[in-house]
């Protein structure tokens, strides 16, 4: 793919505190965004198909909901998403979301390693957390060392890695961190926030080496 300066990036909220933080990633490195939330009454499918010429990534933020719900609708976003040929870029629960979609279990991260020692209302990986990449290579991660501190935010992960799926990194407590197939790649951490340190240099390789684009303000 050749680069290009401006592109659109698709970004969907799904349900997330830090989904505007994701919006403003995307106008800090110089590119226009779409963003809409998961339950509005918008037909994806036909936007996928209106922005198809100048759309050059989509990203799924992270939810305070549970994919495993049954008191309510967990979010979710329609397969032409997924469908349109572009990068996509899953982060916390939308790591889950890619993961689950495919046939993963998503299951509780805890704090205690002992099951006898859980409590109830496990609070799983909460703030800065130390990532070590695999020996698997990432584009996300050019640039940085074997390990560095990232931004968790989640009690729930997936159980395993996914068939056909790389892994490409892990936290103590979370085995599947970081994983990737093709134009997939899904991020169980928030490269998102100010206050992640290598946050934007994630991003900015993901828009850069996956999606094409060029970032002038970066």
């Amino acid at each position: 793919m050749g680069e290009t300066k401006e592109g659109l990036i698709y970004i969907m909220d799904m349900e997330s505190g830090l989904a505007p933080s994701v919006a403003r990633r995307i106008v800090d490195m110089g590119q226009y965004f779409i963003y809409r939330r998961w339950d509005m009454p918008v037909d994806v499918a036909q936007e996928m198909n209106t922005y198809k010429d100048v759309l050059r990534g989509v990203i799924l933020s992270g939810s305070s909901k549970n994919i495993n719900s049954t008191k309510y609708r967990p979010p979710n976003v329609a397969p032409a998403l997924f469908e349109a040929g572009v990068p996509v870029l899953g982060l916390c629960y939308g790591m889950q979301f890619m993961a689950h979609a495919v046939g993963t279990r998503i299951v509780r991260c805890y704090d205690e390693q002992d099951p006898a020692k859980r409590k109830k209302k496990d609070k799983g990986e909460q703030g800065p957390t130390t990532l070590f990449r695999t020996k698997e290579e990432s584009l996300l991660f050019r640039g940085l060392g074997d390990k560095f501190p990232v931004w968790m935010k989640h009690s729930w992960m997936a159980e395993s890695l996914p068939e056909g799926w790389k892994l490409t990194a892990s936290t103590a407590k979370c085995p599947i961190a970081a994983m990737e197939r093709g134009h997939f790649y899904a991020l169980q951490f928030h490269p998102e926030p100010q206050h992640s340190l290598f946050g934007r240099i994630i991003i900015d390789n993901w828009l850069t080496l996956a999606c094409g684009l060029s970032t002038p303000y970066f």
